[in-house]
């Protein structure tokens, strides 16, 4: 018993140590932990406010476009892309670099994009890589962090395919607004009574003066044509001839 109570207080030395390392291994991986979250936080804030700056050729029926946009939420600055080959577009018969990627670009706002026209797939094929086009695109964002994303462009899959021409975002707002003032038009039309009988608002001395016109052609086109404009009724046709008999009676006296 003796021997027991010597050795206690060493065996309970030995486990307050084996909970001390346990707690400490635990609370580093808790920390480790808590690291990783909060680096997976830091990325998904930036990936939502970096801008997203893509470059393709887009074909547009028997022609192709260069098209350069940002999608993410914030501005792109000193947008460069390089291509190879060297990507050249057609204007009136004479071949010069693209502007897109001979130029850079200093701003692209968020949503917005630059189309560049290339030429016909003729030309596309002329450039020395069939219609494979592989690049890099360079830009950084607010805070100067750059970016470098390479890209390969496949012309290949999209030859051939059909297409119909999308009326551009301009053209959609005329025509909705050319809508909206037909619609309008027909309503005043429906309301005035130009076109429709249905509600018709009309100037009291308008319309009797209207009234009245017409009476007058009417009575003017019955006196050519040799007929009463104004039907008598029987009662005063039976008065007249009263009044007839009664002058002849009154002539006979005298």
């Amino acid at each position: 018993m003796d021997t027991f109570l010597e050795f206690l207080p060493l065996v309970l030395s030995g486990l307050s140590v084996i909970v001390a390392i346990v707690y400490s291994y635990l609370t580093y991986r808790i920390v480790l932990a808590n690291q990783k979250v909060i680096q997976v936080m830091e990325a998904q804030i930036t990936a939502s406010v970096r801008p997203y700056v893509y470059f393709d050729i887009i074909p547009r029926g028997i022609l192709l476009e260069a098209n350069l946009r940002n999608t993410g939420s914030t501005a792109a600055h000193q947008v460069t892309i390089e291509t190879n080959p060297q990507l050249r577009h057609v204007i009136r018969g004479v071949s010069s670099p693209a502007h897109l990627t001979h130029h850079s670009t200093s701003l692209l706002l968020p949503g917005s994009e630059r189309v560049e026209f290339l030429g016909t797939w003729e030309h596309i094929r002329t450039m020395g890589s069939g219609l494979v086009f592989t690049g890099t695109i360079r830009y950084s964002d607010n805070a100067g962090t750059a970016y470098v994303e390479p890209f390969t462009i496949n012309l290949e899959t999209r030859g051939g395919t059909p297409y119909i021409g999308r009326p551009e975002m301009t053209e959609q707002v005329k025509l909705i607004a050319e809508s909206l003032s037909e619609i309008g038009r027909d309503f005043r039309n429906l309301v005035s009574g130009q076109n429709s009988a249905l509600i018709r608002t009309v100037d009291e001395d308008a319309f009797q003066a209207k009234q009245d016109r017409e009476r007058r052609e009417f009575i003017e086109s019955a006196r050519k044509e040799g007929i009463s404009p104004l039907p008598v009724p029987r009662i005063w046709k039976v008065l007249g001839c009263i009044a007839a008999l009664w002058e002849r009676f009154a002539n006979r006296k005298r």
